[in-house]
């Protein structure tokens, strides 16, 4: 099992990201400077290109649909 869960990993990181030092992060988080500095420099976050592409994928077949209901209901 796990010692970090990945949503920790992600929050220590965008707690990072947000300009954060290290030492910041670790007392926002209630870790001790190395255990931060671990998860920060040994366990990667979670990709979220991935997610983004996910995301613009569905929103862009949420449109065609739209798209569709509204030429049935309007016509065009």
């Amino acid at each position: 099992m796990a010692k970090y869960s990945q949503k920790f990993i992600d929050e220590t990181h965008d707690l990072k990201e947000s300009g954060l030092t290290i030492k910041e992060v670790a007392k926002q988080l209630k870790l001790d400077f190395n255990q931060a500095t671990y998860i920060l420099y040994s366990k990667k976050p979670t990709c979220k290109q991935e997610i983004y592409a996910d995301t613009d994928k569905a929103v862009k077949e949420v449109d065609t649909i739209l798209k569709r209901i509204k030429r049935l209901l309007f016509g065009s």
